[in-house]
């Protein structure tokens, strides 16, 4: 039997709700922009440009040179803190969800 590839992320099914789950709330990303970065929609999501980065958070095709990867993933980020700030880390799964769409493209799926 022969395995197929796994289904692509899909950005509003996985990776939006993920990011409204961990990233809500007063002072945070989701509703409002926080140092640049809002995570509400695929469009602020693609689009923000963090104040520390001076480019977008999200480099589509490549997680590693992605600063959205960079505050979740690493306990010391480039910048800044790691985010969610105040709360969990996130898992190694959702760590992995995030960055597998962004290497897939970041596509508005």
């Amino acid at each position: 039997m022969l395995v197929g590839p796994a289904d692509p992320v899909s950005f509003s099914q996985d990776v939006l709700p993920l990011l409204t789950s961990s990233c809500a709330g007063s002072g945070c990303h989701i509703g409002e922009s926080t140092s640049g970065v809002n995570l509400s929609s695929y469009s602020h999501v693609t689009l923000s440009q963090g104040i520390q980065y001076d480019r977008e958070i999200v480099v589509a095709s490549d997680a590693s040179a992605s600063p959205l990867v960079d505050k979740v993933k690493f306990q010391q980020p480039q910048f800044g803190s790691r985010m969610p700030q105040g709360r969990s880390p996130l898992s190694h799964a959702d760590i992995v969800l995030i960055e597998s769409w962004i290497n897939d493209g970041a596509e508005n799926n």
